[in-house]
């Protein structure tokens, strides 16, 4: 779904997140660099929520680096690297297989995860990988919501 500045809903979801502040994060006294840094960093969202990140091969490397695994899934990962086209490129689509091939691997991938941003939590979907999305709300995001009449 992402954020859309062309879609009503989006705007008065946006609007009502920071007028009405339901996590009591203070947007009212904010200048609009602070309220987007407010909505955009994970780190500032109060209300802590764990999103799947998108699985990389980078990832991967980072996960098999101390675990023992089986020659079969050894082929098969070593297969997937040749036909990788880099080390962020997305590999969701991989982290099902390999989590149903090898349980302890399948374990560590099942345990990654990335903070949220308010706005992610807000406005993020799932691929069909369960991998959120990212979401960056801009300035021209929320003047449009800002300045929206329903």
């Amino acid at each position: 779904m992402a954020f859309d500045r062309t879609n009503p809903v989006n705007l008065l979801d946006l609007q009502n997140e920071v007028l009405v502040d339901p996590l009591g994060i203070g947007y009212s006294g904010m200048d609009i660099d602070t309220l987007l840094l407010h909505l955009n960093d994970a780190s500032l969202n109060p209300n802590v929520t764990v999103g799947v990140p998108v699985f990389t091969p980078q990832a991967l490397l980072a996960l098999l680096f101390n675990t023992n695994i089986n020659v079969s899934l050894q082929y098969t990962i070593d297969l997937l690297f040749e036909s990788t086209s880099g080390l962020n490129e997305n590999i969701s689509w991989a982290r099902g297989p390999i989590t149903a091939a090898d349980t302890q691997l399948g374990n560590k991938i099942s345990a990654l995860g990335r903070n949220l941003s308010r706005g992610e939590v807000l406005f993020s979907d799932q691929d069909e990988y369960l991998t959120h999305e990212i979401v960056v709300i801009s300035k021209d995001d929320w003047i449009a919501a800002r300045d929206y009449r329903a």
